[in-house]
């Protein structure tokens, strides 16, 4: 049923210097619903998801009180509306929306245009549906000049539609917003070419080859390699990780740094400051969180007394707490499943495979974000037959569960990701003796059924693909 609404909420968003408190005060016009709930979503920076909830009061009004000290982003939901908003602590905006329908589950925005927040809807349709896009497979193909030239292209479309949205408004975007889209093209681009950095050396061709390593390495720089203001940024957060990980250990070959997390640590050191220095550091010690006991262990110490964010420190906390617990060994039942069938799977599904395991929710935010990036993790070793992917659900409806995956066959039909649920009479006892205390979370097996990593990493992250890759290669025991 088409129901038509108008939700006029007012944002006053301003930070105490001394305990970088924002305050955020509104309003809702014609509420559909008595709650407002404030949601942010934990980053790869640290943290856990956030969810506040407010009463509206008698005039419909309510009030967060957020901890942060920087500009971010996060989602508002009213009844089934949702939309997102610009968190900006050192400026006050007033943000309007119109709610056409709610028919579906689906909504249709509509906004005025003249706050901060109104731009995110656009850009976010903007890119998914009309910015220049090619296959990765073939820009592998293509010649240098042609790589940078889509890449510039999309530099320059991105730049015409905020000059494009700034002009159709008669609006100016704070200073801070300014900087957030300069960076989201900035390291876009950056990431663009980190996966084919062939392409940028035949662009400099003029260089020789052992000076390519210095120049690049320059270029990172000359596009803020150790920016602050950007680190929560995912774009941000995937160059860093690109630039380390895959530029400067897997393609250039460098075994020095490839099978030696103290090498690694002692790079990030030399070249890397502040907030990207300590990022790249958890990064570090949680990927070699199960090798040498006494490294990790010293490591772990040095780390939380640095100066690292909290929300860093404490996600590493979190994760060392978890992974050096005993449950590392332990082998998962398989009388604990429910296959699409209805039935006990076999017990022998988790021998001879190593198998990364997704425990999630049909109904959990963060879940349905991360399986978009479950395909792309499978196609990454489609064609190793000793890598499989489990999907766990925790859902307590067995039936409703079939019934979602059945209506999903691109997920049933991938050979690489097999479906199971959790029973829902055995889930408590399952998630007190393997310490599953929420969802999403993922576990790594090896090819004996035992568990070589608990609560590790998520595979929208690089990290869950390299640490499968390095216990296929027998790095880790």
């Amino acid at each position: 049923m088409l129901r038509q609404t108008l939700i006029a909420v007012l944002f006053l968003l301003f930070s105490n210097n001394v305990n970088a408190k924002i305050l955020i005060p509104g309003k809702v016009i014609n509420p559909i619903d008595s709650v407002i709930k404030l949601v942010v979503l934990p980053t790869e920076l640290g943290g856990e998801r956030m969810e506040l909830t407010a009463k509206l009061n008698n005039n419909n009004a309510f009030q967060f009180t957020l901890d942060s000290d920087v500009a971010i982003l996060a989602d508002v939901y009213h009844g089934a509306i949702g939309f997102p908003i610009f968190i900006n602590p050192n400026k006050a905006v007033a943000f309007y929306l119109t709610v056409l329908d709610v028919k579906q589950g689906k909504v249709n925005y509509k906004g005025p245009g003249k706050a901060d927040n109104t731009f995110f809807l656009e850009y976010q349709k903007f890119v998914s549906t009309k910015l220049e896009n090619k296959k990765l497979a073939s820009l592998k193909k293509s010649k240098a000049k042609e790589f940078v030239a889509f890449v510039q292209k999309r530099q320059k479309q991105k730049e015409q539609f905020i000059k494009n949205y700034q002009e159709n408004y008669q609006i100016s975007f704070s200073k801070e917003l300014e900087n957030w889209i300069n960076n989201d093209i900035i390291y876009e681009s950056a990431e663009l070419l980190l996966k084919y950095p062939q392409l940028y050396y035949l662009a400099n061709q003029k260089l020789k080859r052992k000076e390519l390593s210095k120049k690049y390495y320059h270029f990172l720089e000359n596009i803020r390699i150790n920016n602050d203001s950007a680190i929560l940024q995912p774009s941000y957060l995937g160059f860093l990780e690109g630039y380390f990980f895959v530029y400067r250990i897997e393609k250039a070959k460098d075994r020095q740094l490839l099978y030696s997390f103290k090498n690694q640590i002692k790079y990030v050191e030399r070249f890397f400051i502040g907030n990207a220095k300590y990022y790249l550091q958890s990064l570090i010690l949680l990927d070699g969180i199960n090798s040498n006991p006494k490294w990790v262990e010293d490591e772990y110490r040095k780390f939380i007394v640095s100066k690292a964010p909290p929300s860093l420190i404490q996600k590493v906390k979190t994760r060392y707490a978890l992974n050096t617990a005993p449950i590392k060994g332990k082998k998962i039942p398989t009388d604990f499943l429910v296959n699409t069938q209805g039935s006990t799977p076999e017990k022998d599904i988790f021998n001879n495979k190593i198998t990364y395991i997704f425990f999630w929710s049909r109904l959990d935010e963060r879940s349905l974000y991360e399986k978009r990036y479950m395909r792309r993790l499978a196609r990454k070793f489609a064609d190793e037959p000793r890598i499989q992917i489990c999907m766990i659900s925790t859902d307590r409806n067995i039936d409703n569960w079939k019934k979602y995956i059945a209506d999903r066959a691109h997920f049933v039909n991938d050979p690489k990701i097999k479906h199971y649920l959790l029973h829902p009479r055995k889930a408590l006892d399952f998630k007190t003796n393997f310490r599953l205390k929420t969802v999403p979370e993922y576990y790594l097996i090896n090819d004996r059924g035992r568990i070589v990593s608990a609560h590790t990493w998520p595979p929208s992250s690089g990290g869950a693909a390299r640490m499968i890759r390095r216990l296929l290669e027998g790095t880790t025991k």
